[in-house]
């Protein structure tokens, strides 16, 4: 698509930016277009809309210009960025890993203020970027945390978030819990839940996230039957397992970790009022 700027100031460039933006069906264009701005000129946005009048040179009108192009395309702004947000933290992402998501950090809140008091040695088993287990170990420094994922490539950039993050955490190439020869007092996974047929349907912005860390066999519910039936050999008794889960989905996770002989279920409600969190307790 053919993408062209005009703008000599920073806020005529940003209603350009805005007005493209919606041409491109994009959800929160003044969002985006806000961190496009940012992201060029190493401001927040107060800053921002303090400086109305600070030149734009061609060559980041030529910068911009290329990043909007692909946008319209529908590949998402965090990997046209490098990195995203995440509780805290600066997450860089490529498109070897899956983008860590707001709700996500729902799932860190409901782990931080259940466990106050205790210290852990924790696994997030499919890491990904690492962002939840670099959000837990910035929380609470005193934790141990373990994390996995079966990807090399998605290992090579969680390890590089827990260093601009300055994290110790442990890596461990696995799938599921394959190389674990552990225990833990607490396992937390947002793992793949799409089924085959819901992934045709997508957004088309996760047509360019990894295949692997969306999609999964028997309805989405094939690693959530793994991960449930393995969990309490990995557990160091009373302990807890936190999984992030897909809206439709709970009345049959809950099946499974009843059939594993969980103790307690808890469900919770993300943003939407989406079921999206399940604690299920092992005694």
């Amino acid at each position: 698509m053919k993408v062209r700027l005009f703008a000599t100031e920073i806020y005529p460039l940003l209603k350009e930016i805005i007005q493209l933006l919606t041409t491109f069906s994009v959800d929160s264009p003044q969002a985006e277009a806000e961190q496009i701005v940012s992201h060029f000129y190493n401001l927040n946005r107060t800053q921002i809309f303090q400086n109305p009048d600070l030149h734009v040179t061609w060559k980041i009108r030529l910068m911009i210009e290329k990043m909007l192009r692909t946008r319209s395309n529908h590949c998402p702004l965090q990997y046209l960025l490098g990195q995203v947000e995440f509780y805290n933290s600066n997450i860089k992402v490529t498109q070897d890993v899956l983008i860590p998501r707001p709700e996500t950090e729902l799932l860190v809140d409901i782990i931080l203020q259940e466990n106050k008091e205790k210290h852990l040695r924790v696994c997030d088993l499919g890491t990904g970027s690492g962002a939840i287990a670099i959000a837990l170990k910035k929380a609470r420094p005193d934790w141990q945390v373990i994390a996995t994922d079966i990807s090399a490539a998605a290992l090579k950039i969680a390890r590089e978030n827990a260093l601009i993050n300055d994290c110790l955490i442990d890596f461990i190439q696995s799938d599921i819990f394959s190389d674990i020869k552990t225990k833990f007092d607490l396992i937390v996974s947002n793992p793949p839940y799409i089924s085959k047929f819901d992934y045709d349907i997508l957004k088309p912005e996760l047509f360019y996230e990894p295949l692997i860390a969306l999609t999964a066999p028997e309805d989405g519910l094939y690693f959530y039957k793994k991960i449930i039936n393995s969990a309490s050999k990995y557990l160091s008794l009373p302990a807890t397992l936190y999984l992030e889960i897909g809206a439709e989905q709970s009345s049959k996770i809950s099946k499974l970790a009843d059939q594993a002989k969980a103790q307690k279920i808890i469900i919770k409600k993300d943003y939407n009022n989406f079921d999206r969190f399940m604690i299920i307790y092992f005694a």
